[in-house]
């Protein structure tokens, strides 16, 4: 043992007698302790966590303007030296939004708690049964958010998602075709078929059409437009496919939106539409009856017939004065007074 632990030092003092002057510790007359005091005063630790207190591994923790920086471990931990006045600290992670954290000079721990960064759906393509990255992604797609739609108000879905989705055109030739059949996306891909897209909410397809949807709780929309969709939902998806997330509750937040509409319309002057007036309607109305009088007066008597059977409401005010005055129910003078009464009404003015 004596003779093992005598080799030992005559090798470790040889090693040390070789090394250059420059790679030797230089005896500044600063003691050890002091130097590693003050290495321990520019130290800061602390902790990276997000909303719901849970440690963030791996996030960078840099100090700015400077190449120092350093990994948070497994239990959102770290440890930088801090040389600079006046530091700050910026903390990111992906999918949080970056933190900027300015330190004062006594600072030894800091407690950071990053935001969840809300622009991160504009990264995310929902095909409907799966929610994947954009650069992930295949085929030909086009996202919206909540936002994108809001900047335009119309009175249905099918009204703002054109123009905002290259491809997506809703002209029609009957005007009795709205919502999601007035849709083509790239065109007419058939002659005889249907040509609308299919609608996928919440990842069920649905048959209610896209006007039963409530624009008010669209989250995201996303239109898959070619052959890649029917990979997921077959023949169905030929025409493109239009996927709709809905607004859902978040754990451990509150979130109350509010949405008012105003819309100014300029007001409508019917006067130049040479409308007849109600004095015209009612001489046309007394015309009508005279000629159906003198041309066949059993015309009259199936007007009354009609009144009498429970069809008055098939008849105007007019017709059932005029009746009851043939009937003698309804003197000539209160004819005259209702009707001229009638005649002075202004209907186009309570329209302005």
């Amino acid at each position: 043992m004596k003779k093992t632990f005598a080799y030992f030092l005559f090798g470790f003092s040889a090693v040390a007698g070789c090394l250059p002057l420059a790679a030797q510790q230089k005896d500044t007359g600063i003691p050890v302790q002091q130097v590693v005091q003050d290495i321990e005063k520019k130290t800061l630790v602390g902790t990276v966590l997000d909303e719901n207190g849970e440690p963030l591994p791996g996030a960078s923790v840099r100090i700015e303007d400077t190449e120092m920086g350093v990994i948070t471990d497994m239990d959102g931990n770290f440890s930088i030296l801090v040389e600079k006045s006046n530091p700050v600290l910026v903390i990111s992670y992906i999918g949080m939004k970056t933190n900027r954290t300015p330190l004062t000079p006594d600072a030894k721990y800091v407690r950071i708690t990053l935001q969840a960064d809300a622009n991160l759906m504009d990264e995310v393509i929902v095909t409907g049964y799966q929610n994947i990255k954009r650069e992930n992604a295949t085929g030909a797609f086009q996202s919206l958010t909540s936002k994108d739609m809001d900047k335009r108000y119309t009175g249905d879905i099918t009204a703002n998602l054109e123009g905002k989705i290259p491809g997506l055109v809703t002209v029609t030739d009957n005007p009795n075709i709205t919502g999601e059949d007035a849709i083509t996306i790239r065109g007419t891909g058939t002659f005889n078929a249907r040509t609308s897209p299919l609608i996928v909410v919440d990842g069920l397809p649905i048959e209610g059409g896209i006007e039963s949807v409530n624009p008010y709780d669209i989250d995201n929309i996303t239109v898959l437009k070619d052959a890649a969709a029917a990979a997921i939902y077959g023949a169905r998806a030929s025409n493109g496919v239009i996927v709709i997330s809905t607004k859902r509750a978040k754990e451990d937040r509150l979130s109350i939106d509010f949405n008012a509409d105003l819309v100014i319309s300029e007001r409508q002057d019917y006067s130049n539409y040479n409308w007849a007036s109600a004095a015209d309607i009612i001489a046309l109305e007394k015309y009508n009856f005279n000629a159906m009088l003198q041309a066949d007066p059993n015309l009259i008597q199936d007007q009354i017939e009609a009144a009498a059977g429970g069809r008055i409401f098939t008849q105007s005010h007019v017709m059932r004065l005029l009746l009851q005055n043939y009937q003698g129910l309804l003197s000539d003078a209160d004819l005259d007074a209702t009707l001229d009464r009638w005649s002075r009404n202004d209907y186009r003015s309570e329209w302005r």
